[in-house]
């Protein structure tokens, strides 16, 4: 780093390095206009993400049964899921079981179990996301339930640094009933593998 004649700070200049937006530069500084700063990020659009099926299912769903009772009946769902598959893994270890609360389920039913297993996970999976989807797509202005739907592209900015990749991803949403623009943005950290 190489310190300036101006002040104690000092700027790390490497190449690719630009500058953006007004810029003064000297002592007797004079402002610089248009110029850019290039951080090596990479940014690029990709399509929003496919919801046709919670587009569907969500509205069925709370608008029938309640996002309380679609909410009790995923974790149910989720927790007997867990216990069916702990009970399928529940060996006799020396004359006693690995979880002593949980019924061991012969080999004769793994099949049947695995089956119930997924049917379990499938329909708790589909009820969060439902109460998900209904929650973020509740207008922020009119109030209205399921208002917001994808608008244009997603906007994604990968960084690299030390760690590994910082991914900014900007999503855009639009209400269908009074055009209220809601942009939503997420951090995420891609450590780089050893």
């Amino acid at each position: 780093m190489k310190k300036n004649n101006y002040h104690n700070s000092s700027v790390n200049i490497e190449s690719g390095n630009k500058f953006q937006g007004d810029t003064a530069i000297g002592e007797n500084a004079q402002i610089i206009k248009n110029t850019h700063i290039v951080d090596n990020s990479k940014n690029y659009e990709v399509d929003a993400d496919d919801v046709t099926f919670l587009k569907k299912v969500s509205p069925y769903l709370i608008n029938n049964y309640g996002k309380e009772k679609v909410g009790i009946i995923a974790a149910i769902s989720l927790i007997a899921s867990i216990i069916t598959i702990l009970s399928l893994v529940n060996p006799v270890i020396s004359g006693e079981k690995a979880i002593p609360f949980l019924p061991t389920i012969p080999q004769d039913y793994n099949t049947l179990v695995i089956g119930i297993f997924f049917i379990l996970i499938l329909i708790g999976v589909t009820f969060l996301n439902a109460v998900y989807y209904h929650s973020s797509t509740k207008c922020k202005k009119c109030n209205q339930d399921f208002a917001y739907e994808p608008f244009g592209k997603v906007k994604v900015r990968d960084i690299d640094t030390v760690d590994g990749t910082r991914r900014t991803t900007t999503k855009t949403y639009k209400c269908k009933f009074c055009g209220d623009i809601d942009k939503r943005t997420t951090n995420t950290l891609i450590e780089k593998e050893n």
